[in-house]
């Protein structure tokens, strides 16, 4: 029911989660998409907030520092860009639906609106750099 496009992970270790908080996957109701990156930065110092940070080796534009069980070592995700397709259990109009970013404690950020495109009872969502996030909410009504 769901299919990545043009994601790529330099180093192979993609993670992808998709779930449905108000049923199966493709019904109506808020769907959570988690996509990252995993790699490791060792000796770099960066925020641990999710800001920007803007150098050659952040291609993603957002780093995030993640626990990691030796404390001299930094361990950071990165957001990826592409494209989720979905099919739904029924066709929808694109009023029905709505797509935003989230922030790492889970809030949706309502003034970013995610591009998306629903045609019958498939849903494409795009997955872009300048939202900063890991996390989107798919709301489909």
């Amino acid at each position: 029911k769901a299919e990545l496009r043009g994601v790529r992970s330099g180093n192979h270790h993609l993670v992808f989660a998709l779930t449905n908080l108000d049923g199966p996957i493709g019904a109506k109701g808020r769907h959570v998409v988690n996509l990252l990156n995993k790699r490791k930065y060792q000796g770099d110092d960066y925020t641990s907030n999710g800001e920007d940070v803007n150098d050659i080796e952040d291609r993603y534009r957002m780093r995030i520092l993640i626990t990691s069980v030796e404390p001299e070592k930094k361990e950071f995700v990165e957001a990826l860009q592409g494209q989720l397709i979905l099919k739904l259990d029924k066709a929808v109009r694109e009023s029905q639906v709505s797509v935003y970013p989230m922030d790492n404690a889970g809030t949706v950020r309502r003034d970013t609106p995610v591009e998306f495109s629903a045609i019958g009872n498939r849903l494409t969502v795009q997955f872009k750099p300048e939202y900063h996030s890991i996390l989107y909410l798919i709301d489909v009504k």
